[in-house]
């Protein structure tokens, strides 16, 4: 190919270089398109199989959930993630302005508080409405979606809460994530009672 004999060493790092390029490509490629799995207190557990995956803003289970300060619909109250560490775990329940489910989870809300389990409603300012008023559960107001954004619940296109549930410990870690798709009050308090049940070995 070459015949003046100078120019060879050329052609042979330029090929090194092509074989060594080429392989570093597809090496970035694999790890996005397969991302490698997590293993959390809740156990090991795939993007796949959880809805959770490794991008900017979701937590993944074993991550801590990020604090925020958020005021209580109808009132000047706050409420802070993290002054529930150490005392009571959370569940927090992103709304949907369309869903039904509200009174059924209100309910649960107020069976968990008795086991020092605080569950929360977490809306778009503007998305509340009178089912909302007369629930005991603390709805939340994240006006402005960056809590739902940060727990992987809100959607980027219409700006609107995507109906998720994140149950965290009372260390703040996360335990349990779903999204798109709300169980039954009752299903969803006996996901609770497992996700936060302490870990007790065979034979114990």
């Amino acid at each position: 190919m070459f015949r003046d004999p100078s120019l060879r060493p050329l052609a042979w790092i330029a090929l090194i270089l092509f074989i060594c390029l080429g392989t570093t490509d597809y090496a970035v490629g694999q790890e996005k398109t397969n991302p490698p799995s997590s293993t959390g207190e809740a156990g090991s557990t795939t993007g796949t199989s959880t809805g959770l995956t490794k991008h900017p803003g979701r937590p993944l289970l074993g991550d801590r959930g990020p604090d925020f300060k958020l005021k209580t619909y109808g009132t000047e109250e706050e409420f802070q993630l993290k002054d529930f560490r150490g005392e009571a775990s959370v569940v927090l329940v992103f709304v949907h302005r369309r869903e039904g489910y509200l009174k059924s989870y209100d309910e649960l809300g107020k069976q968990l508080d008795e086991q020092d389990i605080q569950m929360a409603f977490i809306c778009r300012q503007g998305a509340t409405d009178k089912k909302l008023e007369e629930t005991n559960t603390p709805v939340l107001c994240d006006r402005w979606g960056d809590v739902a954004k940060s727990y992987g619940a809100l959607d980027l296109v219409s700006r609107d809460i995507v109906p998720s549930i994140v149950i965290l410990n009372r260390e703040g870690y996360v335990r349990f994530f779903i999204a798109g798709y709300m169980p039954t009050a009752e299903a969803l308090g006996e996901t609770v009672v497992a996700v936060l049940k302490p870990y007790e070995p065979e034979g114990a």
